[in-house]
C-alpha cells in the first residue's frame, strides 16, 4: 500500500514537472525596469533591482509603511488571446496589484487588521479587457511591509493552467506539505506521551513528546498559510508572531534540551535548573514586549541568542557523555546530523546569496525528528524483544538467579560467620580489658573526716578514656585527688590511662614539698617518655587538700564549678587562673604550668567533670554544655551530693533524647565538710 502511495506522488511530480517545463517558454518573466515609490502611485518613482524584493521593508523609514512597485511590459504574441495568470510568488506582508490601474487581486490583510497570507503565493488571473495586446501595460504591485516586505520571486505572467499547475507545486512544497508533518508530528506526541503513562521511568519518552508537540506548531508558524488563517480578523499578526514564531520557538529549543539531557540519562544540577529557567522566562518576557512587528524581528535575534546559550549548555552534556564514554552519544550525534548540516548550508546560503532561507532550517529539524523517532522506536522495539526473550526464558533465568543467589548467600555466610567471630573475639577482649582496668583503679570513692565525694564514670566502648584517682598521707587520709581525659576511645586510650596512674600517684607522693605545678611537669616528661609513639594525650586537673584550701593545676581541662555556701553563688573557677595551657603528652608542645588556691570553707563544693557531659548533642545537635551543667547543679545543690550526680545524670539523658553519647563521661564532686 505504502509503495502504491509513493508510486502516485511521484507521478504526479513528474506531471507537473513536465507541464511546467513544457509551459515555461510560454512565460513573460517581468524581470526588469522595476521602480518604486513610498509616497504612492504618483510618486516619484526611483529604480529597483528584483534582488532586492527580498528587502522591500529597508525601503520604508522605520521598516514599516506602504511601497509601490511598478513595471511596465509588452504581451508577446505567444500570449495573446488566452487568459493569463500574474504570478508573485510569497509576498509579506500583504499585496495589491493593479494592471493597468484596474484591480486584480490581493493577498493577505492590509491596516488596521494586518496579517500576512503565511506560505501561501499570490497569484491573480488578468481579465482580458484590461490588457493592452498592440501597447505597453502597466503593473503597480501596492505592498504593506511591518519589519518584513519581501517578493519572493520573479513576477512572471502565463496561461492559467501553466499559472495553476506551478502555483499548486509551490504551495505543497512550501506549505501543504508542513500541514501534513504538523499532524504527523501532533499525533507522534501523543503516541509518546502515553509511552511515558505506561513506562515513566524513561523520560525521554516524555521529553520527545513535548518536542514533537510544540514543534508542529512553530512548524505551522513558518510554513503554513493555511494555519494562520484561523487568526485573521480576530488578533493582529504580531500577536500571531509573538505566540507561535516567538514562544512556540523558545518552548520547542527548550525540550530539545529537555530530551538530549534525558536521552543521555543525565540529571540537571539545581544550578542548571535556575539557568535553564531563567533563560527561558527572560526570552518569552522579551519576545513579548514589542509593540510593532519591525521591533519584534529585532528582539527575536536577541532570543535566538540566548537560545543559543541554551542550546550550548546541552552541547556541554553531550561533551560530559563523551568524557564519561557514553555509548548513547554517537547516535545523539548521528540524530542531530540533518539540523546542523541544515544550519551550515543556510549560513553558506546566506553568504552566498545575501538571503536567509529558514526553510531550510525547518526541513533540518523535521528529519532530526524522524531520526530520534527511529531511534526510539529502535529502543522501544528492542525493549520488546527483550521482554519476550525474558519472558520466554523466564523459568531458567529464575533457575539461574536462584543458584546465583545460593552462592552469593553462602559466602555471605561464611563473611558474617567470621565478622561474628571477629566481633565476638573484640568484645572478649574489650571486656577483659575494662575488668583490668576497673581492678587496676580505686574501686571505692574514699570516707574522710573533713570531705565528701561523689562520684560518676561510664565509658564508651567499655574501656574508658577517663581516670580519677585518689591520693592519700601516710596516715590513710585524704591529700589530693585528679581527675583527666585521655585522648581518644577504646582500648587504646585505656591503657594510657593505665600507665598514668602510676605515673600521676608516685609523682604526686614524691612532691610533698614541692608546688603542684612543678609535679604536673615531672609528670609531663614521664609521660613523654614512657608512652613513646602512642600519639594519644591527656588534660586534666590535680588537687592538693588542705584543711582549709585547695591547691589546683589545671592542664588544658574544662574548669570546674564552684559552689560558696556562704554567698549561695556558683561560679567557673576559670577567673582563678590566667592560664590554661599545657596538656600532658604533647612532644613538642611547650609545657606550661600554673597552680592556684582556693579557700574553701564548711558546704563548699567543687564540680569536677569531662567534655563528654559537656559536648553532648540532642538531635538538633545542640550541646549540653557548659550552661547546661550549671543550669541542673544550681537547680540541684540544695541536694546531697550523690543526689545531684543522679539528677545531672537525668537532666543529661532528657536533653539528648535518643541520641547517642559519643564520649567517655565522668562527674567528680568534693564538698568540706
Amino acid at each position: 500500500m505504502i509503495k502504491k502511495y509513493i508510486f502516485l506522488f511521484l507521478l504526479l511530480f513528474s506531471s507537473l514537472f513536465i507541464s511546467c517545463k513544457n509551459e515555461t517558454e510560454n512565460r513573460l518573466y517581468l524581470n526588469k525596469n522595476w521602480q518604486y515609490s513610498t509616497e504612492g502611485t504618483s510618486g516619484p518613482f526611483y529604480d529597483i533591482s528584483i534582488r532586492d524584493f527580498s528587502r522591500l521593508a529597508n525601503k520604508v523609514e522605520n521598516k514599516k509603511g506602504y511601497i509601490w512597485l511598478k513595471c511596465n511590459f509588452t504581451i508577446p504574441e505567444e500570449l495573446q488571446n488566452q487568459t493569463l495568470t500574474c504570478y508573485l510568488g510569497v509576498t509579506k506582508v500583504a499585496d495589491k496589484v493593479f494592471i493597468n490601474d484596474k484591480y486584480v487581486g490581493k493577498s493577505g490583510f492590509f491596516p488596521p487588521k494586518e496579517f500576512t497570507s503565511g506560505e501561501i503565493s499570490s497569484a491573480y488571473t488578468i481579465s482580458p479587457y484590461i490588457l493592452n495586446y498592440d501597447s505597453d501595460n502597466e503593473i503597480i504591485i501596492t505592498l504593506w511591509v511591518n519589519g518584513i516586505g519581501s517578493v519572493s520571486s520573479i513576477p512572471f505572467l502565463g496561461t492559467e493552467n501553466d499559472i495553476y499547475v506551478y502555483k499548486t507545486a509551490n504551495d505543497f512544497l512550501n506549505s501543504n506539505i508542513f500541514l501534513l508533518l504538523s499532524a504527523v508530528l501532533v499525533v507522534i506526541s501523543f503516541i509518546y506521551f502515553f509511552l511515558y503513562m505506561f513506562s515513566p521511568l524513561d523520560r525521554s519518552h516524555l521529553s520527545f513528546s513535548r518536542v514533537t508537540f510544540f514543534s508542529a506548531f512553530y512548524l505551522a508558524t513558518v510554513c503554513l498559510g493555511e494555519y494562520a488563517i484561523v487568526f485573521q480578523g480576530k488578533y493582529s499578526y504580531l500577536i500571531f508572531e509573538k505566540i507561535f514564531n516567538g514562544i512556540m520557538g523558545i518552548v520547542t529549543a527548550n525540550y530539545a534540551v529537555s530530551f538530549i539531557r534525558d536521552f543521555l540519562g543525565h540529571k540537571d544540577t539545581k544550578r542548571a535548573t535556575i539557568f535553564r529557567k531563567i533563560n527561558v522566562y527572560l526570552s518569552i518576557l522579551l519576545v513579548c514586549i514589542p509593540g510593532d512587528l519591525k521591533h519584534f524581528y529585532d528582539i527575536l535575534y536577541v532570543t535566538y541568542t540566548l537560545v543559543a546559550i541554551h542550546i550550548g549548555y546541552a552541547v556541554l552534556l553531550i561533551f560530559r557523555s563523551i568524557k564519561e564514554k557514553n555509548k548513547k552519544v554517537g547516535i545523539m550525534l548521528i540524530g542531530f546530523t540533518p539540523v546542523l548540516s541544515s544550519i551550515v548550508f543556510s549560513i553558506i546560503f546566506m553568504l552566498i546569496t545575501n538571503k536567509f532561507v529558514i526553510l531550510i532550517i525547518v526541513v533540518g529539524w523535521q528529519l532530526t525528528i524522524l531520526s530520534f523517532l527511529t531511534i526510539l522506536i529502535h529502543n522501544f522495539s528492542k525493549t520488546q524483544s527483550d521482554f519476550e526473550y525474558l519472558n520466554k526464558n523466564l523459568e531458567k533465568l529464575i533457575a539461574e538467579r536462584t543458584q546465583e543467589l545460593k552462592q552469593t548467600n553462602i559466602k555471605l555466610a561464611e563473611t558474617n560467620t567470621k565478622l561474628n567471630y571477629e566481633k565476638a573475639r573484640t568484645e572478649k577482649e574489650i571486656l577483659l580489658a575494662a575488668t583490668v582496668q576497673k581492678n587496676f583503679f580505686s574501686a571505692e570513692v574514699p570516707i574522710d573526716s573533713d570531705w565528701e565525694i561523689a562520684l560518676y564514670s561510664k565509658a564508651l566502648a567499655g574501656v574508658s578514656g577517663d581516670l580519677y584517682d585518689f591520693y592519700f598521707t601516710n596516715k590513710n587520709k585524704l591529700a589530693g585527688l585528679g581527675i583527666f581525659d585521655v585522648s581518644g576511645h577504646g582500648i587504646a586510650s585505656g591503657l594510657v590511662t593505665m600507665l598514668v596512674k602510676n605515673i600521676i600517684t608516685q609523682e604526686f607522693e614524691k612532691g610533698k614539698n614541692k608546688k603542684l605545678s612543678e609535679i604536673v611537669g615531672h609528670i609531663n616528661n614521664r609521660v613523654l617518655k614512657e608512652k613513646g609513639n602512642i600519639e594519644n594525650y591527656l588534660t586534666g586537673i590535680l588537687c592538693r587538700l588542705e584543711k582549709n584550701s585547695i591547691e589546683l593545676v589545671n592542664a588544658g581541662h574544662p574548669f570546674p564549678l564552684f559552689y560558696n555556701a556562704s554567698t549561695k553563688e556558683i561560679n567557673n573557677l576559670d577567673n582563678h587562673s590566667q592560664t590554661r595551657c599545657g596538656v600532658i603528652g604533647i612532644s613538642g608542645l611547650p609545657a606550661v604550668y600554673e597552680s592556684f588556691s582556693l579557700e574553701i570553707t564548711s558546704g563548699d563544693e567543687i564540680l569536677f567533670f569531662t567534655d563528654g557531659i559537656t559536648e553532648a548533642n540532642n538531635e538538633n545537635k545542640i550541646a549540653f554544655g557548659k550552661k547546661g551543667l550549671l543550669d541542673s547543679f544550681t537547680k540541684n545543690i540544695s541536694k546531697d551530693i550523690n543526689a545531684q550526680i543522679e539528677s545531672l545524670i537525668e537532666d543529661l539523658h532528657d536533653f539528648v533524647g535518643n541520641e547517642k553519647i559519643n564520649d567517655d563521661v565522668s562527674i567528680l564532686i568534693l564538698r568540706r565538710k
